[in-house]
């Protein structure tokens, strides 16, 4: 039998039920919990962003990030790619080179080629870093799910993710994790997901989608580009130069700091090699022939003008002109300002055309052809 609450005790129940929350309160206070969470306060403090990559010295590829990588079809993308990976596990490769000591996970999600051309692709990968033949580095995992369909692809992405626990994972490509890259809706799912992943396992996600078709358009695909590249840190570009089949790597669109392009090229055994020297002294040789041309063009513009204003002073048949008389009928005839009038004067004068002489501060300009 249970024990009778004495009078003291049931007082002091009715008084503190005056004071207990009501379902309202206790709601209310739950919610005010709950939205908390998602509140940025100025007194939050955050750490330093951890970043994997380093570009000539900028870093980027940070943990919890989306980063897009973009390029047409057949572009170098996926060298690019190998290049990335192979310098996160030798610590450089040309101008890119590894954050901290330690070489990070890496997890590389192929749903485009072949097993067999996944494989060639992790033997490049190996060769590049200086991997001994025969050697297995346990870091870095390669999977292919071209077989898979796209609900398939799409699910295994984050269960590899959250069983590989890697530091950095390249999906080549994102575009096979849906079935229309033009859905929006499914567009958004793939990429909140992937912004989920990113979070929750403290991974930098690397996306690949190819651009459009069309060769002046250098957005990414569909709905799926447009939402992609809204979400994203940073957009690299890989774009390949016809001629000299250099592939040079650019930050389109970044977030914070501006990222420096980086070149690479193949040798004659088609081995990726560095190629930044090459491109800056194209660069070098190409801003040399376009000022040329320019000022050839120029000389060329300014000849022309000369002989139009001798034309235009031998027609009006006169002895004797001062400068600003001159200047006048010139800018009136040639429809030209007075900076661009002026030096033409002086032209002609300096070629003997006319014989200067002084009159009440105004140059006098005389005809000497004989006219």
């Amino acid at each position: 039998m249970n024990n009778p609450i004495d009078k003291n005790q049931l007082d002091a129940i009715i008084k503190n039920s005056d004071t207990m929350p009501s379902e309202a309160q206790r709601e209310a206070n739950a919610f005010t919990k709950y939205v908390s969470q998602f509140e940025i306060r100025i007194s939050d403090e955050f750490p330093p962003e951890e970043n994997l990559i380093a570009i000539k010295g900028v870093k980027v590829f940070a943990l919890k990030d989306l980063v897009a990588i973009k390029a047409k079809q057949k572009n170098g993308k996926s060298t690019a790619i190998a290049i990335l990976i192979a310098a996160l596990i030798n610590g450089e490769w040309g101008a890119v080179s590894r954050v901290g000591e330690k070489a990070p996970c890496i997890l590389y999600i192929d749903s485009e080629m072949k097993s067999r051309d996944t494989h060639l692709l992790l033997k490049k990968v190996y060769a590049m870093a200086g991997v001994p033949e025969g050697e297995e580095l346990e870091n870095i995992t390669f999977v292919n799910l071209r077989m898979m369909d796209t609900d398939d692809c799409r699910e295994n992405v984050e269960k590899f993710i959250q069983y590989y626990q890697p530091d950095i994972v390249f999906i080549d490509g994102i575009v096979d994790l849906i079935s229309d890259f033009n859905d929006v809706q499914q567009s958004q799912e793939v990429v909140r997901m992937l912004l989920y992943c990113a979070e929750k396992y403290n991974t930098c996600i690397a996306a690949v989608l190819h651009t459009n078709k069309d060769t002046s358009d250098h957005n990414m695909r569909g709905h799926l580009g447009t939402i992609l590249s809204q979400k994203v840190s940073d957009v690299f570009e890989c774009v390949k130069d016809a001629d000299s089949n250099i592939v040079t790597v650019k930050c389109s669109d970044n977030r914070h700091e501006p990222v420096p392009s980086w070149s690479f090229g193949f040798d004659e055994h088609g081995v990726p090699t560095p190629a930044d020297a090459y491109v800056q002294q194209m660069a070098i040789e190409r801003k040399v022939e376009s000022d040329r041309k320019k000022a050839e063009a120029r000389e060329a513009t300014e000849r022309m003008r000369r002989e139009a204003a001798y034309q235009i002073v031998e027609k009006a048949g006169v002895s004797g002109l001062s400068r600003n008389e001159l200047q006048t009928i010139l800018m009136n005839k040639l429809n030209l300002g007075k900076s661009t009038i002026s030096p033409i004067i002086t032209a002609m004068i300096d070629d003997g055309y006319f014989a200067p002489g002084g009159y009440n501060g105004n140059l006098i300009v005389k005809n000497v052809m004989g006219f």
